[in-house]
Protein backbone atom coordinates (compact mmCIF):
# COMPACT_ATOMS: atom_id res chain seq x y z
CA UNK A 1 0.00 0.00 0.00
CA UNK A 2 0.90 3.61 -0.92
CA UNK A 3 0.72 6.49 -0.12
CA UNK A 4 1.36 9.98 -1.59
CA UNK A 5 3.68 11.49 0.13
CA UNK A 6 3.02 15.31 -1.71
CA UNK A 7 -0.58 15.31 -0.36
CA UNK A 8 -1.80 18.13 1.63
CA UNK A 9 -4.84 17.57 2.03
CA UNK A 10 -6.91 14.46 2.01
CA UNK A 11 -11.00 14.53 1.41
CA UNK A 12 -13.89 12.26 1.37
CA UNK A 13 -14.43 10.43 -2.27
CA UNK A 14 -18.04 10.61 -3.36
CA UNK A 15 -19.35 8.30 -6.24
CA UNK A 16 -23.46 9.19 -7.11
CA UNK A 17 -25.66 6.19 -7.36
CA UNK A 18 -25.08 6.15 -11.52
CA UNK A 19 -21.47 5.75 -10.89
CA UNK A 20 -22.02 2.89 -8.63
CA UNK A 21 -23.93 1.44 -10.94
CA UNK A 22 -21.70 1.84 -14.09
CA UNK A 23 -18.58 1.64 -12.69
CA UNK A 24 -18.44 -2.23 -11.33
CA UNK A 25 -15.34 -2.78 -12.76
CA UNK A 26 -13.24 -0.36 -11.72
CA UNK A 27 -11.38 -1.73 -8.84
CA UNK A 28 -8.54 0.54 -8.38
CA UNK A 29 -9.10 2.12 -4.56
CA UNK A 30 -7.62 1.29 -1.79
CA UNK A 31 -9.55 2.62 1.28
CA UNK A 32 -8.75 3.38 4.67
CA UNK A 33 -11.04 3.11 7.60
CA UNK A 34 -11.20 3.19 11.47
CA UNK A 35 -12.32 0.16 13.33
CA UNK A 36 -14.50 0.94 16.46
CA UNK A 37 -13.37 1.16 20.12
CA UNK A 38 -12.91 -2.62 20.71
CA UNK A 39 -13.57 -4.26 17.47
CA UNK A 40 -10.30 -6.82 16.73
CA UNK A 41 -8.90 -7.15 13.28
CA UNK A 42 -9.82 -10.81 12.61
CA UNK A 43 -14.02 -10.01 13.10
CA UNK A 44 -13.80 -7.04 10.45
CA UNK A 45 -11.43 -8.97 8.32
CA UNK A 46 -13.80 -11.86 8.48
CA UNK A 47 -16.40 -9.33 7.43
CA UNK A 48 -14.63 -7.82 4.88
CA UNK A 49 -14.44 -11.57 3.30
CA UNK A 50 -18.46 -11.71 3.75
CA UNK A 51 -19.22 -8.92 1.75
CA UNK A 52 -16.87 -9.83 -0.74
CA UNK A 53 -18.26 -12.76 -1.04
CA UNK A 54 -22.00 -11.50 -1.45
CA UNK A 55 -20.40 -9.28 -3.94
CA UNK A 56 -19.24 -11.94 -5.90
CA UNK A 57 -22.59 -13.78 -5.97
CA UNK A 58 -24.43 -10.36 -6.53
CA UNK A 59 -22.38 -9.07 -9.45
CA UNK A 60 -20.27 -12.37 -10.91
CA UNK A 61 -19.09 -10.41 -13.84
CA UNK A 62 -16.95 -7.67 -11.93
CA UNK A 63 -16.22 -9.20 -8.37
CA UNK A 64 -15.55 -12.63 -9.78
CA UNK A 65 -11.47 -12.34 -8.99
CA UNK A 66 -11.38 -9.71 -6.32
CA UNK A 67 -11.48 -9.77 -3.22
CA UNK A 68 -11.53 -7.38 0.60
CA UNK A 69 -8.50 -7.44 2.63
CA UNK A 70 -8.26 -5.54 6.44
CA UNK A 71 -4.50 -4.63 7.34
CA UNK A 72 -3.60 -2.83 10.14
CA UNK A 73 -2.36 1.14 9.29
CA UNK A 74 0.99 0.74 11.28
CA UNK A 75 1.84 -3.06 10.10
CA UNK A 76 1.34 -1.39 5.88
CA UNK A 77 3.06 1.70 6.73
CA UNK A 78 6.04 0.82 8.77
CA UNK A 79 6.17 -3.04 8.34
CA UNK A 80 8.82 -5.10 9.84
CA UNK A 81 11.10 -2.20 11.02
CA UNK A 82 8.96 -1.34 13.66
CA UNK A 83 11.86 -3.15 16.01
CA UNK A 84 14.05 -1.10 13.79
CA UNK A 85 12.51 2.25 14.08
CA UNK A 86 12.93 1.91 18.35
CA UNK A 87 16.53 1.08 17.99
CA UNK A 88 16.91 4.13 16.10
CA UNK A 89 14.79 6.48 18.58
CA UNK A 90 16.95 4.83 21.06
CA UNK A 91 20.25 5.70 19.18
CA UNK A 92 19.06 9.23 18.38
CA UNK A 93 17.87 9.57 22.10
CA UNK A 94 21.26 8.95 23.52
CA UNK A 95 22.98 10.91 21.28
CA UNK A 96 20.63 13.77 21.89
CA UNK A 97 21.80 13.07 26.05
CA UNK A 98 24.85 13.82 25.05
CA UNK A 99 24.37 16.64 23.42
CA UNK A 100 22.96 18.10 25.98
CA UNK A 101 25.37 17.03 29.22
CA UNK A 102 27.88 18.15 26.51
CA UNK A 103 26.19 21.72 26.47
CA UNK A 104 25.49 21.99 29.96
CA UNK A 105 29.01 21.32 31.07
CA UNK A 106 30.41 24.42 28.43
CA UNK A 107 28.00 26.89 30.31
CA UNK A 108 28.92 25.45 33.29
CA UNK A 109 32.97 25.94 32.54
CA UNK A 110 32.04 29.10 31.16
CA UNK A 111 30.05 30.83 34.47
CA UNK A 112 32.64 28.79 36.56
CA UNK A 113 35.10 31.20 34.35
CA UNK A 114 33.19 34.55 34.86
CA UNK A 115 33.24 34.05 38.50
CA UNK A 116 35.89 36.79 39.27
CA UNK A 117 33.17 38.65 37.06
CA UNK A 118 29.92 38.13 38.97
CA UNK A 119 32.25 38.95 42.56
CA UNK A 120 33.12 42.38 40.96
CA UNK A 121 29.26 43.09 40.46
CA UNK A 122 28.23 41.56 43.96
CA UNK A 123 31.22 43.76 45.40
CA UNK A 124 29.39 46.64 43.44
CA UNK A 125 26.08 46.38 45.13
CA UNK A 126 24.45 44.33 42.26
CA UNK A 127 22.01 41.70 43.07
CA UNK A 128 20.77 38.44 42.76
CA UNK A 129 18.52 39.12 40.20
CA UNK A 130 20.45 41.54 38.38
CA UNK A 131 22.96 39.06 38.17
CA UNK A 132 20.39 36.31 36.98
CA UNK A 133 18.84 38.48 34.36
CA UNK A 134 22.36 39.81 32.36
CA UNK A 135 23.42 35.74 32.60
CA UNK A 136 20.23 34.98 30.90
CA UNK A 137 19.86 37.74 28.68
CA UNK A 138 23.72 37.22 27.40
CA UNK A 139 22.79 33.35 27.24
CA UNK A 140 19.63 34.46 24.88
CA UNK A 141 21.63 36.34 22.91
CA UNK A 142 24.44 34.08 22.79
CA UNK A 143 21.58 30.71 21.59
CA UNK A 144 19.51 33.06 18.91
CA UNK A 145 22.81 34.02 17.17
CA UNK A 146 23.89 30.67 17.34
CA UNK A 147 20.69 29.49 16.01
CA UNK A 148 20.36 32.08 13.73
CA UNK A 149 24.29 31.11 12.18
CA UNK A 150 22.90 27.28 11.80
CA UNK A 151 19.42 28.21 10.00
CA UNK A 152 21.67 29.90 7.39
CA UNK A 153 24.22 27.65 7.14
CA UNK A 154 24.23 25.56 3.24
CA UNK A 155 22.81 22.27 5.85
CA UNK A 156 20.18 24.35 6.55
CA UNK A 157 19.46 25.77 3.10
CA UNK A 158 19.62 22.38 1.46
CA UNK A 159 17.29 20.76 4.45
CA UNK A 160 14.74 23.47 3.30
CA UNK A 161 14.96 23.34 -0.88
CA UNK A 162 14.10 19.56 0.31
CA UNK A 163 10.66 20.48 2.25
CA UNK A 164 9.44 22.36 -0.84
Amino acid sequence: MQYPLQSELWVPLRFSARDLETQRGAHYLDVVGRLKPGVPVESARAEMQTIAARLAQQFPRTNRDSSASVHPLRDAMVGNVRQSMFVLLGAVGLVLLIVCVNVASLVLIRSVGRGRELAVRVAVGAGRATLVRSLLVGSLILGLARGAAGSFSPIGRRRRAHRC
